[in-house]
């Protein structure tokens, strides 16, 4: 978490395609007790697909500190045995979102009183979680390549996709100036076709900025 006041930098996490990502969010309730704090709720444009949940366990600060693997990371200064609220957020970044980055603010009312915390999911690109029932050849098929140029991407190893493995489905680039699509696809033997599917944020392809990270996957083998 960050707060969102001036001056004050935001957390930032890192996505892949077809990864889930999930964070619990905790609100509590100041130095009363017996005080009583809303369920933190988005108040941000949800990213497609995000699922926002609130827990109905009445959750102590020792209770978190043992899921989060310290025992005694919150039972300091008086605070053991006081309830928080929890909101849990899950999202799958789907193909299209790449290079994408997405601001989720969460804020907690206390009567009159708001807090509000944000965080950015970046959707990496050049990335893929495989998912159940994938192979090489499938996710190559998925990303217009072939399964040796994966599995070169992938060290040339004995690569065993299983729900959940982390790809890489090729090298990027730096845009230097002058560069476009176009001058792109001729250099690294892919076209602009290919490049706008692993490049889903390029506006213009006519027109990169200087220093945009770029993904592509060179035709070094006949597609499968």
């Amino acid at each position: 978490e960050a707060s969102t006041e001036e001056g004050q930098e935001l957390t930032r996490a890192r996505a892949y395609v077809n990864c889930l990502v999930r964070a619990s969010l905790y609100a509590l309730a100041g130095p009363n007790p017996d005080a009583v704090i809303g369920d933190p709720v988005l108040v941000s444009a949800r990213p497609p697909g995000m699922a926002v949940s609130h827990s109905d366990e009445a959750l102590t600060l020792a209770a978190i500190g043992q899921n989060r693997g310290n025992a005694g990371l919150f039972d300091v200064d008086g605070n053991q045995g006081r309830t928080v609220k929890r909101t849990d957020v899950q999202w799958i970044p789907q193909q299209g979102q790449e290079g994408q980055e997405y601001t989720v603010c969460m804020q907690a009312a206390l009567g009159a009183s708001t807090n509000t915390r944000c965080f950015v999911i970046a959707v990496a690109r050049c990335r893929y979680c495989a998912a159940s029932g994938d192979t090489l050849s499938s996710i190559a098929a998925r990303f217009h390549t072939s399964w040796l140029q994966l599995w070169s991407a992938n060290g040339a190893r004995n690569l065993a996709v299983t729900p959940g493995t982390l790809l890489v489905l090729g090298p990027t680039y730096t845009a230097k100036p002058l560069d476009s699509l176009d001058s792109l696809a001729t250099r690294f033997h892919t076209d602009v076709e290919k490049l706008l599917l692993l490049n889903p944020d390029i506006a213009d392809p006519a027109v990169i900025p200087v220093g945009h990270e770029i993904c592509f996957l060179p035709d070094i083998c006949p597609a499968a």
